[in-house]
């Protein structure tokens, strides 16, 4: 589909454009321009237009007055959409869809199909009122279904009737790795039935967005991006534990509820090694959304490992930050992209994306597996560290590490590759803010690095201290309370700041009479918080 872009405004009449995917052109009053406009607020090279998956990407070329976006000044390359205005000087640029061709004989009919396929009857499953339609999977068709007994709406999957021997044994084959994975993170299984004349699995009925639809809106920060890439990666270790490959890991996949619970869904293409039985997929069946399965997957999808999905992650991450995925284009130059072509950077195309988050996402879209991390659980620990990095207030806002005296050796981990990390102003060893997920993450990332010394909290819901010694929770108080609850309270609060100070090596550790796993904790709070969004 092409884009129309209409300028208008001083110095040109009303020059119309018809793009195409792919195509790019300047703006400005200089001679390389390929729209020239005659106006001495306009810079000779102003701004740069291309048309990516149906979106205009426009730049600003560092022009002396500015590139406007539906009134607000460019500060980042941004996509525009039919209906956007861009503003150069005194002209305006209407970005405009072609007109979509009259639909053919061959249309009306598809159409036609599709209506009577939404008024036919719903099935009938005993033990549960079917409501109505609530999507359409790869490989059977899910419903909106209330149990007889009552309680919490569940999402039915239905294997169509006279599906294939094959195609039963993929439906089951994904029923049974649900099963098996009991995490906040991943979608949960609750029934199963597996009769000659009904096959379905029950599931949680989530209430939330996909990771795909929340994109289309605008692209995602950094912070937001971390924060869902953490959660994911925790998913995938837990699945890789039990030898499933997800194989279909993609923006549409992920699905964000409230509360800011991430959860992989679409299990239709896993790969399970504990699996009984022969080989499902062959060599010429695509498995997964080309622009988001790995070399080797593009090549050969039943000989992957775990390391695919990583690959996966990446592009959906990519795409998160930027809006786009790694690779566009028709199927064929996708293709021949996914298995030649080196992975664009994201900062390339949206400059303030994190260099952490950047170099994460470049090292998991590597060609060869052995080039990206190995194992969920070393990506997991990348984008930890990361976030906790993302946290911090800016560097103009506090000291800097390190400046004007020693070093808190518990900064090692957030000084070994960016110096200018700061420090609190009150000497801790790192800080910052957090409003979602972040302090649960930091609370974890001191566990893993059996850190000791205290954290301080402060928020509108709780303010105090929670003791660390070589990682576990040894003691907690709060203005209202002390102990347990109190580190409860704490590392439960929405938003806030808090700041670590670290014990130098040597000093006295903490003492307390608590002996609590942050792990632990943060996982009961994942599942209160997963609980509490779904129907």
């Amino acid at each position: 589909m092409s884009l129309i872009v209409r300028v208008l405004g001083t110095g040109t009449e009303s020059d119309v454009r018809q793009l195409g995917a792919g195509q790019r052109f300047i703006i400005g009053r200089g001679p390389e321009a390929e729209i020239r406009i005659n106006d001495p607020r306009i810079s000779r090279r102003h701004c740069q237009l291309e048309v990516i998956e149906g979106c205009l990407l426009v730049r600003d070329l560092d022009s002396r007055n500015g590139t406007w976006w539906n009134g607000d000044r460019l500060a980042r390359p941004i996509f525009a959409r039919p209906g956007d205005q861009i503003g150069v000087g005194d002209a305006h640029i209407l970005v405009e869809r072609e007109p979509e061709p009259a639909p053919s004989k061959d249309d009306t009919a598809i159409l036609r199909t599709k209506i009577r396929e939404a008024k036919l009857p719903l099935p009938d499953v005993p033990g549960y009122e079917i409501l109505g339609r609530y999507g359409e999977g790869e490989t059977g068709h899910v419903y909106r279904a209330k149990p007889a007994g009552g309680g919490k709406h569940r999402a039915l999957k239905l294997l169509p009737k006279g599906a294939s021997d094959r195609a039963r044994d993929r439906f089951m084959r994904a029923a049974n790795a649900l099963g098996r994975l009991d995490h906040p993170n991943v979608v949960r299984i609750v029934d199963v039935c597996d009769e000659p004349s009904l096959t379905y699995y029950a599931m949680e009925l989530l209430n939330g967005t996909t990771l795909k639809e929340k994109v289309s809106k605008e692209p995602l920060g950094t912070r937001e991006v971390l924060a869902i890439g953490v959660q994911i990666a925790r998913a995938l270790k837990i699945a890789h534990r039990e030898e499933i490959v997800h194989r279909d890991l993609a923006p549409q996949h992920i699905m964000v509820i409230p509360g800011g619970v991430a959860k992989v869904v679409g299990f239709s293409f896993v790969k399970d090694a504990s699996a009984k039985g022969s080989e499902l997929t062959p060599l010429d069946e695509m498995v997964g959304e080309l622009s988001f399965v790995s070399p080797e997957q593009a090549q050969n999808p039943s000989d992957v490992d775990h390391r695919s999905d990583l690959y996966s992650l990446g592009a959906t991450l990519f795409h998160a930050v930027t809006g786009l995925p790694p690779f566009t284009g028709g199927t064929l130059l996708v293709l021949r992209k996914v298995l030649i072509e080196p992975a664009p950077r994201a900062r390339a195309l949206i400059p303030d994306v994190s260099p952490a988050l950047d170099d994460i996402i470049a090292k998991l879209l590597e060609k060869a597996p052995d080039d990206r991390f190995q194992t969920a659980e070393e990506l997991e620990r990348a984008l930890e560290k990361a976030l906790l990095a993302a946290c911090r207030p800016p560097s103009s806002e506090m000291p800097v590490a390190n400046r004007g005296g020693r070093k808190s050796a518990d900064a090692d981990w957030l000084t070994s590759t960016d110096t200018s990390l700061p420090l609190a102003p009150t000497g801790a060893a790192f800080a910052g803010g957090f409003s979602g997920h972040e302090l649960l993450e930091v609370v974890q990332f001191l566990e893993f690095h059996e850190k000791s010394g205290r954290l301080v909290v402060r928020s509108e819901a709780a303010a105090g201290e929670v003791h660390f010694r070589d990682g576990a929770i040894v003691a907690a108080s709060s203005s209202e309370a002390d102990g347990e609850i109190a580190a409860w309270n704490l590392i439960q609060a929405p938003r806030g700041a808090f700041e670590f100070h670290g014990i130098e090596d040597g000093g006295p550790k903490p003492e307390g009479g608590l002996s609590l796993k942050p792990s632990s904790l943060a996982l009961e709070l994942m599942r209160q918080r997963d609980d509490a969004g779904r129907d």
